[in-house]
This record gives structure tokens, C-alpha cells and sequence, in this order.
């Protein structure tokens, strides 16, 4: 045996005691019109150098941790792109928009499949048995069938700052034991299952669906559903033979739905198109449980219920929601011939509405409502606006929604809602224990009030009003008290305040006088309205 023969087995014991390290990679997608060096054929891994097709990218990113970057732009695509790779919990899989190119949300990079045909199983984008993957920043538009479907047990998906619109059933499906998932920060709208290339009457195309077998803990948050032909959340169920007999749990966070279940071309509605706005499971025979809890949520003018039961057989829990002029009842929780699921409850608690039907809401001992408000109006003076004109507009490109001031509660005069509500020490929003407030305790609504700044003025010494020194810190309220201002009156033992000059007071200011105290009107008061 030669001596190298006898150094082999070293070598080799040697080389192999050290890990083999694959590094990530980051890939480059580039529309051609755009970026004519853009192709396949490439190497993909540069900006000057970047494949033409998402599916391209997604086949050569085989490495938990590989990001794949997609330049903005509209990509023409007619076939179905699959993701089917499973990450891990510390290396992600990432597709997301070339931050640097987006200038705002309408800059976001779009895959346009509006000429695929239409026919279930054209789907945009599908997630199937994949796990671990970040889908940030992208738009789907015009697929045959969903916009995109999460199934085969799918996990720990997040998909943020995506848009759906236009496809021809819903935007973004989530089923077939898919699972730990986070839609945030997501539109899905103008879908619909009507028109040319269909034969179907608009029933089935949502915004967002968790439906039919889907999966345990599915959570969406900051999202918005509106114009989709059926409605704006479906969580119907088919779940024979499912690994959750006690049902599984859905979650909607900061989450609005409105104007469901119209067509958007024309405006037309007819009787296959339901309209809700969140509407939380059901079943054929009412009797499988879908665990639904709505938070800080907002729901308006759809054509039907703003939330709705639909026969569901789970638990419902809807803490702080607001909803508004909604075509049937605001909150529809009364469905009859429900079998429930064993320790099904019902918790409404700290939620407002104003519109034509209100509310109806089962009772018995598996019931708690606490410190509701549904008023049958269509005017109140407890909002700051009831005009909901801009609730479409873009996003902030951190995906936030837009700060409107519609269904907020009025500070000036203080609405009957502020510091109205129960406290939810023990509900999880946001991931921690504890829904948060500004104030005294919770508002109630979707909207928590920021307490207005009170400028505080106390009489505390005896005569004149207009004598500085009988002001605490000599600091006299000026002649006209505006919005926002309180006075205390509260003069020294056995002394009085003597209004001796005219004086207004604004709405939206406080005026006390302490109990025992003496205030005498020797001037005018008035008191402005």
C-alpha cells in the first residue's frame, strides 16, 4: 500500500469534520419592456443581469433564505406561478418589491393575468405545502380564478402590502389545512365572478376567504375588502373529517369591509351576490365551528350584514368594532337551528353601529354583552364625519392604512363613546395581552381617542373675575373661553367669584363650580351653542 493510500482516510476525516456552509442568494426579477437586458436566460443574480419571470426566479431560489427582488413594472402572465418550498423558522423565503423603486403604493410591481382564461384552477399565484415564506409588496391582478391560494397545509405564510383586484373569484383564498398564516396590510377588491367567460352570478368571488377546510390560526390585520361581488370576508365552511373538531380560530385585527356585493363594472347586484362585510363562517347544516375574533374592525355600507353569523357554530368574539349604514343588520349574530360546538360562546362587547336595522344578538348563558351602543339612525352627533369618500385612497409605503377622520368619535363636544367601555386585560391584539386605551378606559368602536389637551384656569381667590391675583398663578382665562378649556371655579373658604364683565364660553369647553362654592353673576354668561 502506497503512503498516499495511507493518508487518504485522514484527508478525508479531516475535510469532513467541518460543516459544508450554502449561503443565501439574492435573485433580481426585471419586466423586459422596462428592462430590455431582462432575461431567463440569465444568471439572475444582479441588477444588470435579471431574469425576466417570477416562476424563473422561484425555480432557481432553493435555498432557505434566498430573496427574490422584483423590479416595478407590470408583468404580462398567462399560467399559473407556484411556490411549493419550504423555508425555516430562522431563513425565510422572501419575494418582495425592489423597495428602492417605489416611489408609493401605486409604484408596487403587478402581475397582470387578465389574459389568462377563466376557468377554476387558473389561479394568479399558488402556495401549496410550502412553509416559511415572505410575499411582500406585489400586485395581482386578472387571474382566471383566485388571485392567490393558500392550501396543502401551507404554513407560516406572511403576505404583506399585496394587493388583489379584478380576478375572477377571490382575491385571497386560504384553505385545505393551510395554517399560521398572516395576511397584513392587504387589499383585495373589484374581484368578481361575473361577466364575459363565466357562467357564474357573482356568489363565490370574496375578498379575503378563509374558508372551506382551512387551517388553525389564520390572522389578518390592517386589511381592507371592498366592491368584490360576493363579500368582503367568507369563512364558510366543508370540513368532513377535520383534524379540528373544536374548530379553528380566524382572527381580523384593524380589518375594513365595505360596499361588498355589487358588481364593480356597473354597479349591479343581484340574488346570488350576499354582501357582508365579515362574514364569520357557517356550514350546509350549521353545525362547524369557526372560532372567529374581530377586533378594532370596521364595517359599512355593504349590501347585506355588516357582520354575520351565517350559522356558525363556534365561537365568536367581537371586541371594539364599528359599523355604519349597512344594507341589513349592523351586527347579524341571531342565526337559528345552529348546532353549536361544545363551550361555543358569544362575547359583544365595547362595539358601536348606526344604521337602519342595528343589531340582533342571540342570548342565553353562553352570551356576554357589555357596553354596546347600536342605534337605529342615520345621523349621530357622537362621529367626527360620517362621510366615508376617501376610504380607498393609497396606502403609506409602510402598507399602513389611511388616517381619515371618518367614524371617529367627536372630542368637541366629547362623544358619549370616550372612556365608555369595558376593559380587555386578557385579550390578545397585536400579538400582546391587552387591547391598549388613551383615556380613562376604552372607547368604544374601532377608533381609540387621543384625550384632547385641557388648558385648566381656577378661580381660587374672592371678588372681581377680571382681578388676576384671585386667579391661580394669576393666569386669567381670556374673554371668549375656547374649545378644549376648562375653568374651575373654587374660590377661598367664605369668599365668592363675582362675574362682573360679559363672558363667553365655547363648546367643547368645562365649566365647574366646586360644590359649596359661590359664584355670583353680576355681568352676561353666555353660553355658546
Amino acid at each position: 500500500m502506497s503512503y498516499r493510500n495511507l493518508r487518504l482516510p485522514f484527508l478525508l476525516t479531516f475535510i469532513l469534520g467541518f460543516p459544508i456552509q450554502i449561503f443565501a442568494t439574492n435573485y433580481y426579477v426585471a419586466p423586459v419592456a422596462m428592462y430590455p437586458n431582462a432575461s431567463d436566460a440569465n444568471a439572475g443574480t444582479s441588477l444588470a443581469l435579471p431574469f425576466a419571470t417570477l416562476a424563473k426566479a422561484i425555480s432557481k431560489a432553493n435555498v432557505a433564505g434566498d430573496t427574490i427582488f422584483v423590479r416595478s413594472g407590470t408583468y404580462t402572465v398567462t399560467t399559473t406561478i407556484r411556490i411549493t418550498k419550504l423555508g425555516t423558522a430562522t431563513k425565510h423565503y422572501v419575494l418582495t418589491a425592489y423597495q428602492p423603486d417605489l416611489l408609493n403604493a401605486d409604484s408596487r410591481p403587478v402581475f397582470d393575468f387578465s389574459a389568462m382564461p377563466v376557468a377554476g384552477g387558473n389561479i394568479g399565484i399558488i402556495i401549496s405545502a410550502a412553509s416559511y415564506w415572505d410575499i411582500i409588496g406585489i400586485v395581482i391582478k386578472g387571474a382566471g380564478d383566485n388571485g392567490m391560494l393558500l392550501q396543502n397545509t401551507a404554513h407560516h405564510i406572511k403576505v404583506e402590502f399585496c394587493s388583489f383586484t379584478r380576478n375572477r373569484d377571490t382575491g385571497c383564498q386560504i384553505r385545505s389545512g393551510s395554517h399560521h398564516c398572516l395576511i397584513l396590510n392587504c387589499d383585495s377588491y373589484e374581484n368578481a365572478d361575473l361577466g364575459a367567460g363565466t357562467t357564474s352570478f357573482g356568489g363565490n368571488a370574496d375578498g379575503f376567504a378563509p374558508k372551506l377546510d382551512v387551517g388553525d390560526s389564520i390572522i389578518f390585520r390592517g386589511c381592507r375588502a371592498w366592491m368584490n361581488s360576493d363579500d368582503g370576508w367568507d369563512g364558510f365552511l366543508k370540513t368532513i373529517g377535520t383534524a379540528y373538531p373544536d374548530g379553528m380560530t380566524t382572527i381580523l385585527e384593524d380589518c375594513w369591509a365595505f360596499h361588498n356585493g355589487y358588481y364593480w363594472l356597473d354597479g349591479s347586484t343581484n340574488s346570488s351576490q350576499n354582501g357582508n362585510g365579515f362574514k364569520m363562517g357557517g356550514s350546509a347544516a350549521k353545525d362547524e365551528a369557526h372560532n372567529f375574533v374581530v377586533t378594532r374592525c370596521l364595517s359599512f355600507r355593504n349590501k347585506a350584514k355588516g357582520y354575520d353569523q351565517n350559522g356558525n357554530a363556534g365561537s365568536m368574539y367581537l371586541y371594539n368594532n364599528t359599523a355604519h349604514s349597512n344594507g341589513d343588520y349592523d351586527f347579524g349574530l341571531n342565526s337559528s337551528s345552529v348546532t353549536y360546538a361544545p363551550g361555543a360562546v358569544l362575547q359583544v362587547i365595547n362595539n358601536i353601529s348606526l344604521g337602519i336595522k342595528g343589531a340582533t344578538i342571540r342570548t342565553g348563558s353562553s352570551v356576554t354583552k357589555l357596553t354596546n351602543s347600536f342605534v337605529n339612525s342615520s345621523t349621530s352627533t357622537n362621529y367626527v364625519s360620517l362621510d366615508s369618500a376617501d376610504v380607498t385612497v393609497m396606502r403609506s409605503l409602510d402598507g399602513s392604512l389611511p388616517d381619515l377622520s371618518y367614524m371617529h368619535l367627536q372630542t368637541s363636544p366629547p362623544s358619549v363613546y370616550i372612556d365608555a367601555g369595558t376593559a380587555l386585560p386578557l385579550v390578545t391584539y397585536h400579538g400582546a395581552v391587552g387591547i391598549p386605551y388613551e383615556g380613562a378606559a376604552l372607547d368604544l368602536g374601532a377608533y381609540e381617542t387621543t384625550p384632547v389637551a385641557t388648558v385648566s384656569y381656577t378661580f381660587t381667590g374672592n371678588g372681581n373675575w377680571d382681578d388676576a391675583s384671585n386667579w391661580l398663578n394669576s393666569s386669567m382665562p381670556p374673554a371668549t373661553v375656547p374649545a378644549g378649556t376648562q375653568i374651575i371655579i373654587n374660590p377661598a373658604n367664605g369668599g365668592e367669584c363675582l362675574l362682573n364683565i360679559p363672558y363667553t364660553v365655547s363648546p367643547g369647553a368645562v365649566f365647574t363650580v366646586m360644590a359649596g362654592k359661590n359664584f355670583r353673576i353680576a355681568g352676561d354668561l353666555n353660553i355658546a351653542n
